[in-house]
């Protein structure tokens, strides 16, 4: 069920973005083929995850704020799309096991460090638990920087970027840091 319903909304948006907008995809061969990564991206709107689900490989796997999951219709694509929510505020251990769990199991995971939609395109300050997760698995973050305002029939344009790992440190700072990092990364594209 949970396959077909994926496929639907895949469906869906790929037909969508095939007739309103053009992907302009560039980095796509920076995407590992296989084993867990996090897809590092800005985010510009509620259409971000529906973009990477067109784009991305089947199994992807997506953290969303908990609230989406609130109104059962967007519950639906949410889930149905490969959503799992998480409670921006504080430490939400469920959603750190839960993509801790899809990662370790070989899948990618897309995760918007922002923590908030900003519709000017920039990178903005992001919160420390995309850092702290590449961190505790040892998976690659690859990252990318979205381009667009989803305005129909104008270019959806998304750069990725090399993967790059998150040496293990000690001592304080070591969150700050990576975080800094996966910032600098991202706004470079």
């Amino acid at each position: 069920m949970v396959k077909t319903t994926r496929k639907l909304i895949k469906l869906l948006f790929t037909a969508h973005y095939f007739i309103f907008h053009h992907m302009r995809l560039t980095g796509m061969e920076n995407l590992p083929r296989s084993g867990g990564y996090i897809l590092a991206l800005n985010h510009t709107s509620l259409m971000d995850a529906f973009t990477c689900l067109v784009m991305m490989p089947d199994d992807v796997r997506f953290m969303a704020k908990k609230e989406l999951f609130e109104n059962r219709i967007i519950a639906w694509f949410a889930r149905g799309g490969g959503g799992f929510p998480v409670d921006r505020e504080g430490s939400d251990l469920s959603a750190l096991r839960e993509a801790s769990s899809i990662l370790k199991d070989g899948h990618p995971l897309v995760i918007f460090p922002e923590g908030h939609r900003y519709k000017d395109g920039a990178i903005h300050e992001l919160k420390p638990g995309c850092a702290m997760l590449a961190m505790m698995t040892g998976c690659p973050v690859v990252p990318g920087h979205i381009h667009t305002k989803y305005r129909p029939f104008q270019s959806v344009r998304i750069n990725i970027g090399a993967p790059f790992i998150i040496e293990r440190a000690r001592g304080a700072g070591m969150l700050e840091t990576g975080t800094q990092l996966i910032r600098d990364k991202m706004e470079a594209l």
